[in-house]
């Protein structure tokens, strides 16, 4: 018979009752409540190794604990033989008595108590600091070419969103905690990470080859905002040219912003007319005051939309069309399957076609820099 889910509470009390002579505590119940028989067997055979036992030992305890629960059948002790003492010798009456039996020595109990309590704690303890190793949460990365380095700053390896044969999109973290990493005679506030190779007993030790760092500004935590940042950008950032200028902050902002809109999630941003020429972009980027960025960027559905929002205090403004006003009248319209691209001039952008004949359109701003419509440039 195994020692299993289903009754390793049991099994600990037997523990504590045998070896202290006291009941086991709640919280050293509940580490143990839970786990699943893998588990069980893990946790229970590095509890074993801490006390020096064989597998011998290990099953012997075991075997014992399952007969005390069977029971065992009393068997009748014969009662010692009766005899009469023989009298003292004459002249010996005053002769002190002198007892046969030595005193009885002292309980060895409260040795194997102070011997017991302090391995059970270490077990407890390396027991809880498993659980936490096997439990670590993750870290993504939402941008290619992030560089993973050791303590001193030097570089160990890289993270991409998509990931190659050189590289990884995701690592385990240890804690939310920013550390401070030098690189050229700068500081960067960095994330701490476990490589897929390091032992446990590494991370015990705290053993500095066995973690790396990463700038905090290019990972989160949360997976489900990873699976959008690995779909929103999946075309544009094979284009270099626009992918270069879509820094962090950028990328943030379009996130946060499409996932005020469930319905926009699926969509990617688009290269609008494979896009290689240096002189106009795909993208509209704006910095504006109080570290709101801006972005407009035609999506998979042939829409052009705008995503405006704060990354530092994680405030999105939900998508918005792109709309032109139509020329001389009062319409305005959402700007869809119009292969367009931008030029910034004269504090403001330019509407062009592939080919880089202009639209004759520009943008027109409101009150905090945000883009408001596309006007015709002959209208007054």
């Amino acid at each position: 018979m195994d020692i299993n889910s289903s009754n390793i509470i049991d099994f600990i009390k037997y523990l504590y009752q045998k070896r202290l002579s006291q009941e086991a505590s709640e919280d050293v119940l509940s580490s143990w409540s839970g786990l699943n028989d893998v588990e069980v067997q893990q946790y229970l055979d590095e509890l074993f190794k801490t006390w020096n036992y064989t597998e011998a030992d290990a099953q012997q305890e075991i075997k014992q604990y399952f007969e005390s629960k069977a029971g065992s059948i009393p068997v009748a002790v014969p009662s010692p033989p009766t005899t009469t003492p023989n009298p003292a010798p004459a002249g010996n009456t005053n002769r002190a008595y002198v007892p046969t039996n030595a005193p009885a020595k002292k309980s060895s109990k409260t040795w194997l108590l102070l011997l017991f309590i302090p391995v059970l704690a270490i077990g407890a303890y390396l027991l809880y600091q498993y659980k936490q190793f096997k439990g670590l949460g993750y870290l993504y990365v939402t941008t290619d070419n992030v560089t993973i380095r050791d303590i001193e700053g030097n570089a160990l390896g890289r993270m991409d969103i998509y990931p190659t044969a050189n590289s990884v999109s995701y690592l385990r973290t240890t804690d939310k905690q920013s550390y401070n990493i030098k690189v050229n005679d700068k500081m960067y506030a960095c994330r701490k990470v476990v490589f897929d190779s390091t032992r446990f007993n590494d991370y015990l030790f705290n053993n500095p080859k066995a973690f790396g760092y990463v700038n905090e500004n290019y990972v989160i935590d949360d997976k489900d905002n990873f699976l959008v940042y690995r779909n929103v950008f999946r075309e544009i950032n094979n284009a270099k040219n626009e992918s270069a200028g879509l820094t962090s902050p950028f990328r943030k902002v379009v996130v946060g912003s499409i996932k005020q809109a469930p319905a926009l999630q699926k969509l990617y941003i688009v290269n609008t007319c494979s896009n290689s020429n240096k002189t106009y972009s795909a993208l509209i980027k704006q910095t504006l005051k109080d570290n709101v960025y801006g972005i407009v960027a035609q999506l998979s559905d042939g829409g052009y939309y705008m995503f405006y929002g704060n990354p530092e205090t994680n405030t999105y403004e939900a998508p918005r069309p792109l709309r032109y006003k139509t020329a001389y009248t009062d319409a305005y319209t959402d700007l869809k399957n119009d292969n367009t691209l931008f030029k910034f001039a004269n504090d403001t952008y330019f509407l062009f076609n592939c080919d880089g004949s202009a639209k004759e359109y520009y943008t027109k701003f409101d009150n905090s820099g945000k883009i408001e419509y596309v006007k015709y440039a002959l209208e007054p």
